[in-house]
């Protein structure tokens, strides 16, 4: 159960934030190509934590993004259960709408189709908060640019 809260917020944010989710914890190893084999039956794996393999994130992308240009915008964030959709509102206030393989559970836990809650933004780093169930969850993603990367993947700006 605590993969599928992790998934659920990770989106969060934007988060992603991301909101993200899983991105941010990842204590499993994903099946990449070549990669290591998935863990024992049960536990889900998931992106590798960090950079991309083969090196950092690419070089930024223009001028960075402010809190003030984040205002209002949508991220689909890509989690090991599938995109989650993060938008990011005034008075850093952030919702987020889980994959659908996730969907039921975060209606089961919050009474809604969606996540709520907060978000900010310190240098280059947006940090998203929200409470699922009785536990919340942060994350934190990385603004390079015009690009937000969660868990060493870019999230794509939707809106």
């Amino acid at each position: 159960m605590d993969s599928n809260k992790l998934a659920l917020v990770l989106g969060g944010l934007l988060l992603a934030a991301f909101i993200a989710l899983p991105l941010m914890n990842n204590k499993s190893a994903g099946p990449a190509a070549g990669g290591p084999p998935p863990g024992p039956p049960g536990q889900h794996a998931g992106p590798p934590p960090g950079p991309p393999p083969g090196g950092a994130l690419p070089p930024p992308s223009g001028p960075p993004l402010t809190p003030g240009d984040l205002v209002n915008t949508t991220w689909d964030v890509p989690s090991e259960r599938g995109t989650v959709r993060a938008s990011l509102y005034p008075g850093g206030k952030m919702s987020a709408i889980p994959p659908p393989s996730l969907a039921g559970t975060v209606r089961m836990m919050t009474g809604s189709d969606t996540i709520q809650g907060t978000w900010q933004m310190n240098g280059n780093r947006v940090t998203v908060s929200a409470k699922v169930g009785p536990t919340t969850q942060t994350f934190n993603c990385e603004v390079r640019g015009q690009e937000m990367y969660c868990g060493g993947q870019k999230a794509a700006r939707v809106q």
